[in-house]
């Protein structure tokens, strides 16, 4: 396992809350009266690592035009498409392709670090899902807004095809392709940010 040094902290996997000041926090070594100063809950894992925002932008389309955009991790299969970890570069593609769209109102989104989001990819939700309780624990901690079993779905950034984009719903936890030209949107944005990083 690698180890990183982040806010002159070494820290391993698992779950933690960004405060303001570039530190890691685990749940139990949070203060809630630092609530105000928290940046969001961080994700680290093998395959990836980010920031969770504390709100969600809800009745979202992905994007106002079909079309397939260079640039974007296109796969048809779930499995494969669980192995996206690109939601960055998937983002900053999309959003130079079409400005009316989910992807670029997460690059508009600042952190309280200064850092602007992103929208995650299959693979970077498939970690928010395997330790959703933890996270929503952090969440609880600094007064942000759970990712909910009771949001209808978030879209992802990996792209199913010309006219489709991988969606989560929490039917089970499950992705599945979905028209991205809404007529009227219905799916939700968690948006994410790069967590800055070395490793050791």
């Amino acid at each position: 396992m690698r180890r990183r040094m982040i806010g002159g902290q070494t820290v391993s996997n698992g779950i933690y809350i960004l405060h303001t000041n570039g530190k890691l926090y685990t749940s139990d070594k949070w203060n809630y009266s630092w609530r105000n100063d928290a940046v969001g809950v961080a994700l680290i894992s093998d395959n990836s690592s980010f920031v969770i925002s504390g709100i969600e932008l809800k009745n979202r389309s992905w994007s106002n035009t079909t079309g397939l955009i260079h640039g974007v991790t296109t796969i048809t299969s779930s499995n494969e498409a669980k192995k996206d970890f690109n939601g960055f570069q998937n983002t900053q593609s999309i959003a130079e392709y079409t400005h009316a769209s989910a992807a670029y109102e997460c690059t508009v989104t600042q952190f309280k670090n200064g850092q602007m989001g992103y929208l995650a990819s299959v693979g970077e939700w498939m970690e928010i899902i395997n330790n959703l309780d933890e996270i929503n624990r952090c969440m609880s901690l600094i007064d942000g807004l759970d990712i909910d079993e009771g949001t209808t779905s978030y879209w992802t950034s990996t792209q199913y095809n010309s006219e489709k984009a991988w969606l989560m719903t929490y039917n089970g936890n499950e992705f599945y392709p979905n028209d991205e030209r809404k007529v009227v949107p219905f799916y939700a944005i968690r948006v994410i940010s790069q967590l800055r990083q070395f490793y050791t």
